[in-house]
């Protein structure tokens, strides 16, 4: 039953970020909060896919011109990926750099750059982990 109900939710993911590419807003948006649904019920609290549906509730809100919005979705991923097992912190990085474009969008040009910064680093540092790695 687990298996069915996450199964339910990826497709709602995955329905999400089609409707947020071809500019359905509400829709995606619709699809993303069914999927976390399923989430917050199946899964830890803390689990990285839940983070992921943050991270896509923040890029829609950014595509409706609700930056505040975007920045609490985004925040919320953060925190989950900063709790993840990820060696690299790539996940980190592409929530701060998601947080800093939508400080951008409210003209905290400082806050943002600060931000960008920050995820340009672990990137670099992402980048030389695999290297290392192969």
């Amino acid at each position: 039953m687990q298996k069915a109900k996450m199964d339910y939710a990826r497709l709602n993911m995955v329905a999400g970020v089609m409707w947020d590419n071809w500019g359905q807003f509400e829709k995606s948006i619709t699809s993303f909060m069914k999927c976390l649904e399923v989430c917050r019920a199946c899964l830890d609290v803390n689990d990285e896919f839940t983070g992921g549906i943050y991270n896509d509730l923040g890029n829609v809100s950014e595509s409706l011109g609700k930056p505040e919005e975007a920045i609490e979705w985004h925040r919320k991923s953060w925190a989950l990926r900063a709790l993840s097992d990820d060696p690299t912190g790539e996940n980190i990085a592409h929530s701060k750099s998601n947080i800093a474009r939508s400080l951008l969008m409210l003209d905290r040009d400082e806050e943002a750059y600060k931000m960008m910064d920050e995820a340009e680093k672990i990137f670099h540092a992402a980048s030389a982990w695999f290297h290392e790695a192969q």
